[in-house]
């Protein structure tokens, strides 16, 4: 086989696979989602730690399918939400900020450029558990 011809066996093989991972991303931001919406703004460490989970395995996924953005709000979003496990605060607004960001490029299926993405990640609350 040569290796154009084995290429293109494998593009339905990662177009499936990349469809796989976004409808498995979109079932953990539904976690996430649901998680936020118990949020009080006190950080319950369940409800963080759970988070912090998702967000850890979405970094670690994301990228392996393209989405190299996700991979980069996920890490931030894990680094805000230790800040506000550590303040015993979690800014309810903020981590929603994050999870928008995440769920709008995953429903999209687009991956944004790097500096559309750095755009994105200045646009998000710092990792201090104030904003």
């Amino acid at each position: 086989m040569t290796g154009m011809a084995k290429n293109q066996d494998l593009n339905p093989i990662v177009s499936t696979l990349r469809a796989r991972f976004v409808e498995t991303a979109q079932g953990k931001l539904d976690a996430i989602d649901t998680a936020l919406k118990t949020v009080d703004g006190n950080a319950d460490g369940r409800q963080a730690a759970e988070m912090k989970e998702i967000a850890h395995s979405l970094k670690g996924m994301a990228g392996s399918f393209g989405f190299m953005s996700v991979t980069r709000i996920s890490e931030a979003f894990e680094d805000y939400l230790a800040a506000a496990q550590d303040a015993e605060k979690l800014p309810r607004d903020g981590a929603r900020r994050y999870h928008d960001a995440m769920r709008r490029i995953i429903d999209s299926g687009d991956e944004p450029s790097d500096t559309e993405t750095d755009a994105i990640l200045a646009e998000l609350p710092a990792p201090t558990g104030t904003a």
